[in-house]
């Protein structure tokens, strides 16, 4: 015995609620194609990612009615109401588990409506003001910021004469929203004048939590520092 329904795309905590299968049978298996840009939430916690087709899932026990509903993550990912309408099917037989595979929209429906952004910031530092921290993007309610990659380029001694300076003068440079994830790095600078790159690719993208304001924190060991972070984001 089965029963099929196309949802209609809707906000958080809406979808097909209080489902049955005819004739009082117990719901034990769930299989969804999910082409929209929301996620589903189970009623036994179990998520089913957006834009993903063939996923299963058995339930144990047995359940008399369900709720399928739209929800953000797991881990707070925001869900769109974009793409095309999730069809699902309850089953009085257990079905399986599998995760399902990619439906080919997602990534490029994400790309078109929320491009990547080059994020810059630089000033100056010395050892004597110790570290120096300010915001690289301000969070934004209900979205997060995904990090595809980040780097920093150094020139030492920018105080002529540099009253500071020694040769090889280290730094540290920190880039976060704590608690959720942060990019540590250290090196040492050449001689003064002279530039020095760091770069760090993060692909296929690190996620910040809902929210989160990137912050980023250089700290030289000695000497004087003049320096620019870059960072290529996606708001999602």
């Amino acid at each position: 015995m089965d029963d099929r329904r196309t949802l209609v795309i809707g906000a958080v905590g809406t979808g097909a609620k209080a489902w049955v299968l005819p004739s009082g049978h117990q719901i034990a298996g769930i299989k969804v194609d999910n082409k929209s840009g929301s996620w589903l939430l189970l009623p036994d916690g179990t998520f089913v990612p957006p834009y993903t087709i063939s996923f299963g899932h058995s339930f144990q026990p047995e359940l008399a009615s369900i709720d399928v509903l739209f929800s953000n993550g797991p881990a707070g990912q925001v869900s769109t109401q974009q793409g095309d309408p999730p069809f699902v099917q309850i089953y009085s037989e257990p079905v399986g588990e599998s995760q399902g595979i990619p439906s080919g929209g997602g990534t490029a429906f994400i790309q078109q409506f929320t491009p990547t952004v080059l994020a810059q910031a630089g000033g100056n530092c010395t050892f004597s003001t110790g570290v120096f921290q300010a915001t690289l993007r301000a969070g934004v309610a209900n979205k997060r910021w995904r990090m595809y990659a980040v780097s920093i380029n150094l020139r030492s001694g920018f105080q002529v004469p540099s009253p500071s300076y020694d040769s090889g003068s280290g730094f540290e440079w920190i880039i976060e929203a704590s608690p959720s994830f942060s990019v540590y790095l250290q090196g040492h600078v050449g001689p003064p004048g002279v530039n020095y790159g760091e770069n760090l690719t993060l692909l296929p993208g690190v996620d910040f939590a809902v929210g989160d304001t990137i912050i980023y924190s250089i700290a030289p060991d000695w000497g004087d520092v003049q320096f620019r972070f870059s960072a290529l984001l996606q708001l999602i």
